[in-house]
């Protein structure tokens, strides 16, 4: 039988982006009054508009892995960061969206600059990631939806990483 090794990737990928974002500052300001990982989607779009603001929940959406041409596996871990925050509805709703755009560009800048150390790229024949982040889709929260005064958006983002073997999960 061969050796089994356990390695938490995932694990020391996400603990790497709470990290970074929990981390964020501006101006000596941190950005984020709270920092939350979650792998319910109900529970965490419930919690997004709960306790200190701003916020931000992890959402963890799982890891896809695939065989590599040397019998490595190759891995991509996906998430979903949503924030929320207040901002004071007006008939414009452009200070919303300023507000929440702002907030998503400084979580991009604090994980861009930490990004986690276990994220690397992998690529053959079929496929290629880069190590990560890799910037998916973002969503705005429609102000209805997201409970006015509340603004809230969704961005997803992926983490390569590569396992030597595949019993190395």
């Amino acid at each position: 039988m061969a050796a089994i090794t356990v390695q938490n990737f995932d694990g020391t990928i996400l603990a790497a982006v709470d990290t970074a974002l929990a981390g964020a500052t501006l101006s000596g300001v941190t950005v984020f009054k709270s920092v939350t990982v979650s792998t319910s989607e109900a529970q965490a779009r419930e919690a997004q508009f709960k306790g200190a603001i701003p916020r931000i929940i992890i959402l963890y959406n799982g890891t896809e892995d695939s065989p590599g041409v040397d019998g490595e596996r190759c891995c991509t871990m996906s998430i979903d960061l949503l924030i929320a925050s207040k901002v004071d509805p007006a008939v414009d709703e452009s200070a919303r969206i300023t507000e929440i755009m702002r907030l998503m560009n400084l979580a991009k800048n604090a994980i861009e600059e930490s990004p986690p150390a276990d994220a690397i790229g992998f690529g053959d024949e079929n496929q290629s990631h880069r190590s990560g982040p890799v910037w998916g889709d973002l969503d705005i929260t429609p102000t209805e939806e997201a409970k006015a005064p509340w603004i809230a958006c969704t961005q997803s983002v992926t983490f390569g990483y590569g396992l030597t073997a595949a019993t190395r999960h």
